[in-house]
């Protein structure tokens, strides 16, 4: 299991969306973000498949829970002016608050930017038939490095694939959405790696648990331009945790 220390995360999978405003707006929604306080670094990724389910991916780090999307309160006006403006662009995406409950290794892998400039990551989605179903959630959780997938990439991917961190992340937001997200780095390739599709191809016939219904799973590249930090810079981690594993 993950370590101790608190960061907490926020996933969001962006479904349907209009591309050519879609970056900019998203950039606009960073200067915001990168006022708040507990706020680390983001990392947008442009999924590879054309034809993917989700266009693109946000995950963003903080070290805390004032930024506005993990409230259950009422936002400020400017975040609300913000998600009015952005609704025109962004119709379907699917936005929560997650912690990082697991790893392959047992250390801490967030806020866990890319190795390189290649940056190319594995990510698997899953949506819960019912997210209150504690039970379900328990057995997978129990179970999740062979009920994820996890172990398949590990021991079927490629040797040259450069695969060796997972994380697993789980929503602790009410609003409903992706119950759990697992990402892994193929440290050995780049966006145009054959390789690479041809074992994502093997992952999308790997039989996940009947308790989800709906898992997606692509390959995804972080580009240099979009991981933003705050404006001062970097911030120091928690004991712990580091930016690159």
């Amino acid at each position: 299991m993950a370590g101790t220390a608190k960061l907490y995360y926020i996933w969001n999978f962006f479904e349907k969306i209009e591309p050519a405003g879609f970056v900019g707006a998203w950039l606009q929604a960073g200067k915001y973000v990168q006022r708040n306080k507990d706020y680390i670094s983001t990392q947008l990724h442009r999924n590879l498949n054309p034809n993917g389910a989700f266009k693109y991916i946000n995950h963003a780090a903080f070290d805390g829970l004032t930024f506005e999307a993990f409230q259950q309160g009422k936002p400020s006006e400017t975040w609300i002016k913000m998600t009015k403006e952005a609704s025109a662009i962004i119709q379907v995406a699917y936005p929560g608050g997650y912690t990082e409950i697991a790893t392959n290794t047992g250390k801490p892998l967030g806020p866990w930017l890319p190795k390189d400039d290649k940056g190319v990551f594995i990510v698997t989605s899953f949506k819960a038939a019912d997210e209150n179903d504690a039970k379900l959630q328990e057995t997978f959780e129990k179970d999740w490095m062979e009920s994820s997938g996890a172990n398949f990439i590990i021991q079927k991917a490629p040797k040259d694939l450069g695969i060796s961190h997972l994380g697993l992340y789980k929503k602790f937001t009410a609003r409903p959405g992706l119950k759990y997200v697992l990402r892994a780095e193929l440290e050995g390739v780049g966006e145009d790696s054959e390789a690479a599709r041809s074992f994502l191809s093997q992952l999308k016939a790997f039989k996940f648990p009947d308790y989800f219904e709906r898992v997606d799973t692509d390959l995804y590249r972080a580009d240099p331009d979009h991981i933003v930090f705050p404006e001062a810079g970097k911030k120091d981690l928690p004991e712990g945790y580091s930016y690159k594993p």
